[in-house]
């Protein structure tokens, strides 16, 4: 909600006729992760409210060489409901902000400092343009990251290595069928990386340089690659998580054994029940506060 000081302001600009005119005693922003998006929220708010204008960002004229505040505005008053198209609150106009992070985290952090300020100095707000420049090229980057990424180039590191080799090799045991699709992972760089942390969590890897432990973790998966081909689909148990089934095998093959560096396995009844094995552990996730 405006203040009133900041109303004052506002009509003092000399921009506006009426207080009918004016479009954001009310606003509000909806921050979203890059500009791909900003379609989604239009057409949401486009269902949601009643629309009475939508200024997108770009549609003002702007020079190539200038960097300013230039986010999404929809402004829009409530859909009125049968019987009360007469109440006065549902002429009220408000403006919501489509921003994206980057451009939100330079609102926030320059606004105070141009806007409320003080000063007038040429320096402050060219270093406001610069940092705005900034983020155009931010959210650019983003929103063509895979093609951006084609320019970096590559260094060799066998812990993106290893993580690679576990999502290639498991993807590869549901494509054969070897794993239910029940257990496949939501977030597959997630999935990698606990993995990996589960295999390198042992006395021995803890000690080794990056390119043994590369050697390690293939050999880990080795192990799991060959339990899943000895064991028929049916057999897979449903009831514990792919990382536990994967902790499982692992123990039962004594590639995993007590105690292990920075890594709490998570051991329910289900999990005991299809791996004895892994009672050595005794320290595991505590479900309780």
């Amino acid at each position: 909600m405006k203040t009133l000081d900041s109303l004052a302001e506002k009509i003092e600009t000399g921009r506006f006729e009426r207080w009918s005119d004016i479009d954001d005693l009310f606003a509000c922003t909806i921050i979203i992760p890059n500009l791909s998006y900003e379609e989604n929220v239009i057409k949401f708010l486009k269902t949601t409210f009643c629309e009475v204008h939508l200024k997108r960002r770009g549609t003002t004229l702007k020079a190539p060489d200038v960097f300013r505040f230039d986010s999404t505005r929809f402004i829009g008053k409530l859909i009125s409901r049968e019987g009360d198209e007469n109440n006065p609150i549902f002429n009220i106009k408000f403006e919501i902000q489509i921003r994206t992070a980057f451009e939100h985290a330079w609102i926030a952090a320059t606004h105070p400092l141009i806007y409320k300020s003080e000063k007038i100095d040429w320096k402050r707000y060219r270093l406001a343009a610069q940092l705005k420049a900034v983020v155009e090229q931010m959210d650019m980057l983003v929103m063509g990251f895979d093609q951006a990424s084609e320019f970096i180039s590559e260094n060799a590191w066998p812990e993106v290595e290893a993580k690679q080799t576990i999502i290639e090799q498991i993807k590869n045991a549901f494509l054969k069928n070897q794993l239910p699709k029940e257990l496949e992972p939501k977030d597959w760089t997630r999935f990698s990386d606990n993995i990996y942390n589960m295999l390198i969590a042992t006395n021995e890897a803890q000690e080794m340089n990056p390119i043994k432990r590369h050697r390690y973790v293939k050999a880990g998966l080795k192990i799991i690659i060959k339990e899943l081909d000895e064991l028929k689909p049916p057999q897979v148990p449903i009831s514990i998580s792919l990382v536990q089934l994967i902790f499982g095998i692992l123990s039962k093959h004594k590639f995993l054994k007590p105690p292990l560096g920075g890594y709490i396995p998570i051991i329910t009844n289900e999990l005991l029940i299809f791996y004895p094995s892994v009672k050595v552990f005794e320290k595991s996730f505590l479900f309780e506060n």
